[in-house]
C-alpha cells in the first residue's frame, strides 16, 4: 500500500509540474507576441518597404521585454556594403512608425547590449521631422542627444554655424556609430 501511495504523490507531482511549466511557456508565448506585434513587427515593416534597408538587420522590443515604457532599437548585423547612413535611415523610419507611442527612453543596442540611450520626447520628434527635417542637421545634431546607458550625455553640444562646428558634429556621429556597432562588427567579421 505505502507503494501504491507514493506513485500516486509521484504523478500528482508530475503533473502539477507539468501544469506550472504549461502556465509558464504560455506566459512566456503571450510576452514574445506582444513584444512582436507592437515593436518588432513594425521594425520588420520599415527594412521591407525600402528596398536600400535590405541587409541592415535589427529587432526591437520592450525594456527586458516586460517594460514598456523602454524600446530596445536591436542591431544585430549588417550585409557586406551596408553604412552608418543606412542604418541611421532604419532608425530614422523605425521613429516615425513610432509617432504614436510615448516612449520615455529609447535604447540602441548591438546584440543585446545597450550602448546608447534616447530620450523618448527626442526619438519621437525624429519621427516626425523625418520627412521635413533636412537631413544633414538631424545627422549632426543627433550625437548629442544621446546618453550614455548611465544617463550621461555621451557626446559635447557644439554651437555655431562654422565649419570647425560641423566638423566636430559629423565626427561625433562617426564615433557613435563606432561605439555602438561598428568595432564589434568588424571583430565578429573578422
Amino acid at each position: 500500500m505505502d507503494d501504491l501511495f507514493l506513485r500516486g504523490v509521484k504523478a500528482d507531482a508530475v503533473r502539477r509540474l507539468a501544469v506550472v511549466t504549461i502556465a509558464i511557456a504560455g506566459m512566456l508565448g503571450v510576452i514574445a507576441f506582444i513584444n512582436w506585434w507592437l515593436c518588432d513587427r513594425a521594425l520588420s515593416q520599415v527594412i521591407a518597404a525600402n528596398p536600400r534597408n535590405e541587409g541592415v538587420v535589427a529587432h526591437a522590443h520592450f525594456d527586458h521585454y516586460v517594460a514598456p515604457r523602454t524600446l530596445v532599437f536591436d542591431l544585430r548585423d549588417l550585409q557586406t556594403g551596408k553604412t552608418k547612413l543606412d542604418v541611421f535611415r532604419v532608425l530614422l523610419e523605425f521613429a516615425e512608425s513610432q509617432t504614436g507611442n510615448d516612449f520615455e527612453s529609447v535604447e540602441l543596442s548591438f546584440h543585446g547590449e545597450t550602448k546608447f540611450v534616447l530620450k523618448g520626447a527626442f526619438f519621437k520628434a525624429l519621427g516626425e521631422n523625418y520627412r521635413d527635417q533636412n537631413p544633414i542637421y538631424t545627422l549632426r545634431t543627433f550625437p548629442q542627444n544621446a546618453l550614455t546607458p548611465q544617463d550621461s550625455q555621451a557626446f559635447p553640444t557644439w554651437k555655431g554655424a562654422s565649419l570647425d562646428t560641423l566638423g566636430h558634429q559629423l565626427e561625433d556621429f562617426n564615433k557613435l556609430h563606432q561605439q555602438w556597432y561598428q568595432k564589434e562588427l568588424a571583430q565578429r567579421h573578422e
